[in-house]
């Protein structure tokens, strides 16, 4: 539904309950060292209208907790439009 771009920050709730902001990388190998830029698009969702579709490396997404530095391993995030990002 609209461009691709980069995204480095979001806001999200872990399963765990952990909400905050995090920043959000592609994981290119399993350990989640080789990392670059996550990236997100619009897309049509048949529950939620349209939402945000974040996507990483071959090895998904590697998130981390901006106060607590907690880390999160997610294959992607499909998030609500009204999210901030």
């Amino acid at each position: 539904a609209g461009d691709e771009r980069a995204v480095r920050e979001l806001r999200y709730e872990s399963d765990e309950g952990l909400a905050g902001l995090w920043r959000v990388f592609a994981a290119a190998d399993a350990e989640g060292a080789e990392r670059s830029d996550a990236r997100m698009l619009l897309v049509d969702d048949s529950s939620d209208g349209v939402a945000w579709l974040v996507v990483g490396g071959a090895h998904g997404l590697v998130l981390e907790h901006v106060e607590s530095a907690a880390v999160v391993r997610e294959p992607y995030l499909l998030l609500s439009k009204t999210t901030p990002l």
